[in-house]
């Protein structure tokens, strides 16, 4: 009795240990890029705000190294890249006036949650980082709505104190979201009372095209978000004039430029296809848009961030898709 025939499979995918993309000197030269601008920005925001804001990166970079290793012993997962990225980036999203242990246990849970329990960085779907930003808005709701600083007067006086102790609700984004007219060159200039990425807009403008430009980084998503939401901004004002912010102050406030540049710019979380990634940023820009004109949470560029890395495998599937039509028509 002969034996039937099976048709023999053929290899389609190679698939390798993750993270795959990325050489470590290349990474880790893209991390020392990031170091150095983002000290160029802790400083400036120090003197405004008191040295506190150049304590807690320090903290952050320590608690950050000490969680990773014990995660890689309890789990018995190697450690391929340590994710100082998130260790760096989120001092810039928090309320300055929050209580440093707060902080720091909303970061250690995250990188818990989001990282270790994933088998450690570059398995990861979340950013960190972002992750914490909304751990910390869900649970300290009220102590992060009233940790806001107003900056001190002198621009140095914060190197001889360690924080302002002028709390208020009232960030400069709040106030523009319920309707408030500011002028859009001390908008620009700062130093605003919000998050540390929403202190000094037009540096952090400065800062992420340095980035983009030199720090071997994801720039396909930035760009289509930023055009995306102007576009989009412009539209919506059309429709619903009463209920969407104007193009500049919505630009410049709430982290938008921040998330735009240092957050949808990183390549482990995001997209991993060019046509992928210009579909996550648009989808980002929009979903900002409608969490903040019709939700009542103003700070809705951390909600879409967290929804733009759910779908990215979906981006990117569609992508692929795409591309798979395009060769069979050739």
């Amino acid at each position: 009795m002969r034996r039937p025939v099976f048709q023999k499979d053929e290899k389609i995918f190679e698939t390798t240990e993750a993270p795959f993309f990325r050489a470590p000197d290349r990474y880790y030269a893209s991390v020392s890029v990031l170091a150095v601008i983002l000290l160029g920005l802790y400083i400036p925001i120090a003197g405004r705000l008191g040295f506190k804001v150049l304590l807690l990166p320090l903290l952050t970079c320590i608690v950050g190294a000490i969680t990773e290793i014990a995660g890689s012993l309890i789990t018995k997962k190697a450690i391929n890249y340590f994710g100082i990225a998130s260790w760096l980036i989120f001092p810039f999203l928090i309320p300055p006036g929050l209580p440093i242990w707060m902080s720091l246990t909303a970061f250690v849970l995250s990188l818990i949650i989001c990282q270790i329990l994933f088998g450690g960085f570059g398995k990861h779907i979340f950013h960190p980082a972002v992750f914490g930003q909304i751990f910390l808005l869900m649970n300290f709701t009220k102590q992060y709505n009233f940790s806001f600083l107003k900056p001190f007067d002198d621009a140095g006086f914060g190197f001889s104190a360690f924080t302002s102790m002028s709390f208020t609700d009232k960030s400069v984004f709040k106030q523009l979201a319920m309707g408030m007219d500011l002028p859009l060159d001390s908008i620009l200039l700062g130093p605003n009372i919000g998050l540390g990425s929403e202190i000094f807009p037009f540096l952090i403008v400065i800062a992420g095209l340095l980035y983009l430009l030199f720090g071997n980084v994801n720039y396909r998503t930035p760009f289509a978000f930023i055009i995306v939401f102007v576009a989009s901004t412009i539209i919506g004002r059309l429709i619903f004039p009463d209920k969407i912010m104007p193009v500049l102050p919505a630009l410049l406030g709430g982290g938008t430029l921040f998330y735009a540049f240092f957050i949808f710019s990183d390549t482990w979380t995001g997209s991993k296809t060019g046509i992928g990634r210009l579909l996550a940023g648009a989808v980002a820009a929009v979903l900002v848009i409608v969490i903040r004109s019709f939700s009542s949470n103003v700070e809705g560029v951390m909600f879409a961030a967290a929804f733009t890395y759910s779908f990215s495998p979906l981006y990117d599937q569609f992508a692929l898709s795409i591309d798979r039509r395009a060769k069979r028509k050739s």
